[in-house]
């Protein structure tokens, strides 16, 4: 009993006095007192006699002494130890240590395990700065705790946060694809699973210097008819895109046609006949890595000679079925006739088609101006300012090339595709109407009759058929199957060849609110399960109403595009613009273009085209309405209409509350809307000036909602027709707001109010693809501060039309401006 001697025992023994309870261990050959295992004996009470408690001491070490090792789930606090007794010289000493048991001390019979020393991580990298695109190695390492050890490597963008794994071994490399200045760490972990990171090593990555790209090589232009050129050259590698331009004279002023193309092919159409023209290609790179590439070198293709049609020879026999209101004369109004901007089209369209002949009422005719739109009688005239859409088909395809050209066509206004199938549509009361079906048979066989007797062949090569029909009803899943069952009962029932070519429309608009981009996909889909059927893309055409009517540029150019689906050539996707006039105090004649780029690119096209002369009164207008900042966007002062309750306008484009508070019926139609467009980033946008309520008891107040609605308002001045707003309000205290804010609303989404933007701010309502945002515009748009972000965008394929709301009386919305990639001009 007492201290052992210091014969007794080797390092790291343990002794126990059984009598005191000490306990000692033999450390560089002495013995250490390490605990007590037993306390001092206490005190026997004695009755009457008080006792004081002296002060608590620490809490003291856990031992736990068993038989068997601690568990992964064994519980335990930080510092209890834990004695796996093996035999009666040999155990094994844990310690809990972060959360887990550690093996620190193992004493066997006759030989000792040393405690393992912490565990530190190491890492070095090659470079501290490399451009991107350059390999940076690094070195990982370990020491300490329990090998073996596991790495990853990480790199961390001080600006985003963003962090990606580089790697997971001790040595390795890193390629990083983009400037910015990185944090590279190596977290290692040893084999008991202890974990340790390294110090951090930062990496700045400058941007690598761009490749120029070369410009195209092996360009040609091969003429395909008097009034096209195919123009090609070989691709680029790492090429995002390609644009043309071109020349009427060598080494003269280059323009570029055709938009960004995806390849390095374009059909140019609408050349003169016999006529050179000179072309240059440019490859485009990615903004990055690699460079757009300079302009190539000129190269030449020229038209082939006109050809005069034919008088005696027939090769072409049409059969067009079903159609629409688009079919008859909706929009082919009187600018074909005379002086209006459609006046210069060429060959003129008032002449009388000497090689179109179409069945109507009980004989086949040739058509003209004004006769055969579809009345009763053979011999009937038509209405004097319109025609119908077979005037500009034909006329297509007699500027097309020669022959004869013989049409059955039939139309409904606002039908589905079952009334012109062989059954026809269920009728009230029992039955069906087949009437339809059976009047496009009777067209056919007339036609045919008439063909025969002229003793020209018909085969598959003579035979089209042609479908417009679709803004009614396509989205629904019978369309498809409908349409090639009327096709194929109409070439059995008229004893027609298989295997002609056919065309299906892509619909600008669906009737009824059915959804117009399932009808889309339904007619690509029919499209594109047919061997012979290309579709004509109506997406982009200008209408001449408030409606689904194309006017008459856009019926032109539908024309040309289904005579090239019928030639088996690929079709055209077409903008057309409005017709763009001169400004106030000028004169001159209105224009009108088609862009295979935007809308908002045909607006500008037809702009560049007006001459304006002025007449007194005041400097013209500029004739470009592009945004500065997005040449893509036609950005207008917003207009308003004569119809507005409620509502001052002065000036032009700001609007004065005048009557009452909330609940009092005021509005303001406006002349622009947002319309559709996927092709850029930004959809568009509406711009005002901010300032305070002018009557000050309305300070304070919420002082009105203002922002657009995704489909056509009632203009109640109620919340039912608000979908998307900013809700601006002017306050002296009242809602917990101190002074001025506005906050980007949407019906069941009312956030706190924002007051970086204050009285005179100009802000914006942004419409991206994605997202709506709410914007304080600074100098430029980099000063732009962007208030709120991500907000639910509206509907697809919608137009974004100006609303307000609660616009209390003296309550002021200032100086609106409009932005679009595809500007609406409403009624």
């Amino acid at each position: 009993m007492g201290v052992p001697g210091a014969a007794l025992g080797v390092d790291n023994d343990v002794y126990t006095d059984t009598a005191s309870g000490y306990e000692y261990q033999k450390v560089a050959g002495a013995w250490v007192f390490r605990l007590a295992k037993k306390g001092a004996a206490g005190t026997t009470p004695v009755k009457g006699t008080d006792y004081v408690d002296g002060e608590d001491g620490i809490d003291g070490t856990q031992v736990y002494s068993e038989s068997y090792a601690p568990g992964p789930t064994t519980g335990g606090q930080e510092g209890f130890l834990w004695y796996h007794l093996k035999s009666l010289a040999a155990y094994d000493m844990y310690k809990y240590i972060d959360g887990q048991w550690i093996l620190v001390f193992r004493k066997a019979e006759g030989a000792t395990t040393p405690t393992p020393s912490a565990l530190a991580a190491t890492l070095t990298i090659s470079a501290a700065s490399v451009a991107a695109g350059t390999a940076v190695a690094y070195t990982a390492g370990a020491s300490g705790g329990t090998a073996p050890y596991s790495y990853a490597v990480t790199a961390t963008n001080t600006a985003t946060g963003a962090t990606v794994s580089i790697g997971s071994a001790a040595t390795g490399n890193w390629t990083p694809s983009a400037a910015g200045s990185y944090d590279i760490a190596s977290t290692v972990t040893d084999a008991v699973n202890a974990t340790k990171i390294s110090p951090v090593r930062n990496l700045t990555v400058t941007a690598a210097a761009a490749t120029t790209l070369a410009a195209p090589a092996d360009p040609l232009a091969t003429p395909t008819s008097s009034t096209a050129l195919n123009v090609a050259a070989s691709s680029v590698a790492n090429a995002t895109g390609y644009k043309l331009f071109r020349s009427p004279a060598s080494g003269g002023a280059f323009v570029q046609v055709g938009g960004t193309l995806s390849s390095p092919s374009y059909a140019d159409t609408g050349l003169s006949a016999s006529t050179t023209y000179y072309y240059k290609w440019q490859a485009l790179g990615n903004g990055t890595t690699y460079a757009d590439s300079p302009q190539g070198a000129q190269f030449s293709g020229t038209t082939q000679a006109a050809t005069a049609p034919p008088t005696g020879s027939v090769n072409q026999f049409r059969i067009s079925y079903p159609g629409q209101s688009n079919e008859h004369s909706q929009g082919l109004k009187a600018p074909f006739l005379a002086g209006g901007h459609l006046a210069g089209i060429t060959p003129a369209i008032t002449r009388e088609f000497q090689r179109s002949m179409v069945a109507n009422g009980s004989a086949v005719q040739k058509l003209q101006m004004g006769v055969n739109d579809y009345s009763s009688g053979a011999t009937a005239t038509g209405h004097p300012n319109w025609f119908g859409a077979v005037v500009p088909y034909s006329q297509a395809w007699e500027n097309a090339g020669p022959g004869m050209l013989a049409t059955a066509r039939y139309s409904l206004d606002g039908t589905d595709i079952t009334k012109f199938t062989k059954q026809g549509a269920p009728v009230y009361g029992g039955g069906f109407d087949n009437s339809a079906y059976n009047e496009i048979k009777r067209q056919i066989l007339l036609l045919k009759e008439w063909w025969l007797a002229q003793g020209l062949p018909l085969t598959s090569a003579e035979v089209v058929w042609d479908c417009n029909q679709g803004e009614t009803w396509a989205d629904l899943p019978n369309w498809g199957p409908e349409l090639a069952q009327i096709w194929a009962d109409l070439k059995a029932d008229c004893g027609l060849p298989d295997g002609g070519r056919e065309s299906v429309t892509l619909t600008q608009t669906q009737t009824d609110s059915h959804d117009n981009t399932q009808a889309r996909a339904n007619i690509q889909a029919f499209a594109d399960s047919r061997p012979k059927c290309l579709a004509v893309d109506a997406i982009g055409y200008n209408l001449h109403d408030n409606l689904h009517h194309w006017d008459a540029f856009s019926h032109l150019k539908h024309g040309e595009e289904k005579v090239k689906a019928l030639n088996g050539q690929q079709p055209t996707r077409w903008y057309i613009s409005a017709v763009q006039s001169c400004g106030a105090n000028t004169t001159g004649t209105p224009k009108q273009a088609a862009s295979t780029v935007s809308k908002a690119q045909a607006n500008a096209d037809a702009t560049a085209l007006l001459v304006c002369t002025p007449t007194g009164g005041g400097t013209p207008p500029a004739t470009s309405d592009a945004d500065p900042d997005y040449p893509y966007l036609t950005r207008k002062k917003q207009e308003f209409t004569a119809d507005v309750v409620g509502i001052a306008i002065n000036p032009s484009n700001t609007m004065t509350a005048t009557a009452g508070a909330n609940g009092i019926q005021r509005y303001a139609k406006t002349r622009f809307a947002i319309g559709p467009s996927t092709a850029n980033p930004l959809i568009g946008y509406i711009e005002w000036q901010l300032t305070d309520a002018v009557g000050s008891a309305q300070q304070g107040l919420n002082t009105y909602l203002f922002g657009v609605k995704d489909s056509v308002p009632v203009y109640s001045n109620d919340l039912d027709d608000l979908t998307f707003a900013s809700y601006v309000k002017v306050s002296t205290g009242n809602n917990g707001v101190n002074g001025f804010g506005v906050n980007l609303y949407t019906p069941g989404n009312n956030p706190g109010y924002d007051m970086r933007a204050g009285v005179g701010d100009r802000v914006r309502i942004v419409f991206t693809q994605t997202k709506t945002q709410l914007v304080k515009l600074g100098a430029t748009r980099a000063q732009d501060i962007i208030l709120f972000d991500n907000y639910a965008r509206a509907a697809n394929g919608a137009t974004l039309y100006q609303i307000m709301s609660w616009l209390y009386a003296d309550t002021q919305v200032a100086d609106i401006y409009i932005g679009a990639a595809s500007l609406v001009t409403l009624a």
